[in-house]
């Protein structure tokens, strides 16, 4: 992560999403109409645990998550502004 970093700083990219467990793989999803929605994977045979925080007009946590083994959660970032 460190090294990808020093690259996308250069070239304009933002930090979107942060998450405590690099286990987890995560895809936010920003649809034509400002809808938000996060994904949070894990393709793994064990659970997973991890803390998210997005970065949108500011720094937000979402808290702790807790995901079984090949799990995907759904975050919509929409829902008064909370996640669900």
């Amino acid at each position: 992560a460190g090294m990808l970093g020093s690259f996308r700083s250069p070239l304009g990219a933002e930090k979107t999403v942060r998450r405590s467990n690099r286990h987890i793989f995560q895809a936010l999803w920003e649809g034509k109409n400002g809808r938000r929605m996060l994904f949070l994977m894990n393709l793994y045979s064990g659970k997973q645990s991890t803390d998210v925080t997005v970065f949108h007009g500011g720094e937000k946590s979402l808290g702790r998550f807790d995901l079984l083994p090949m799990e995907v959660k759904v975050i919509d970032l929409n829902e008064k502004g909370d996640a669900q």
